[in-house]
């Protein structure tokens, strides 16, 4: 997929496919890191979540205060899956 499509939400009130990717990832890091090593996510010891434009504290415990309508980066998205999955 293009980056126009990865970014477009199919409909008002959908979230697009770039922004259900990172909450995946989001999840990954969530639950690799804080839950099963016990260790600091990548979302915050990355500087994830500034390369996202977000504060990194709302999403450190899961928290799903980001949703429809959002916009993200699905270039910077692929670089955290990356860095999630191998770190």
């Amino acid at each position: 997929m293009d980056d126009d499509t990865l970014s477009r939400a199919p409909t008002a009130g959908c979230n697009s496919v770039a922004w259900i990717l990172w909450r995946l990832t989001r999840v990954m890091d969530l639950f690799i890191h804080y839950r099963l090593q016990d260790a600091e996510q990548l979302w915050s010891k990355g500087g994830w979540a500034e390369k996202f434009n977000m504060q990194p504290g709302i999403y450190d415990q899961g928290g799903l205060d980001c949703g429809a309508g959002s916009g993200v980066d699905s270039t910077i998205s692929q670089r955290y899956k990356r860095a999630t999955i191998t770190q």
